[in-house]
C-alpha cells in the first residue's frame, strides 16, 4: 500500500483514486471496509502507525511500539 503525500484523493494520480476506479467500484464492498492511507493526514507517521495496527488487527495480530 502507498499513497502520495499531499495529493488529493480525487486526483487521478492518487492511489485512492486508482484503487477505487480499478477495483473497489467493481466489487460489492461496504465503504467502511475500505482502508487506504490518507496522504493528506495532518500526522503522516500516525496515519502509517494506525494503518499498520488496523492491518494486523484484521488478521488477529497486534504489536507494540517501543
Amino acid at each position: 500500500m502507498d499513497e502520495y503525500v499531499g495529493l488529493p484523493r480525487e486526483d487521478p494520480e492518487s492511489y485512492h483514486s486508482f484503487m477505487y476506479n480499478n477495483f473497489f467500484r467493481h466489487i460489492d464492498i461496504e465503504p467502511n471496509n475500505v482502508h487506504i492511507l490518507d496522504g493528506n493526514a495532518t500526522d503522516v507517521e500516525k496515519e502509517c502507525r494506525d494503518m499498520k495496527r488496523k492491518s494486523l488487527a484484521s488478521v488477529g495480530l497486534s504489536y507494540s511500539l517501543e
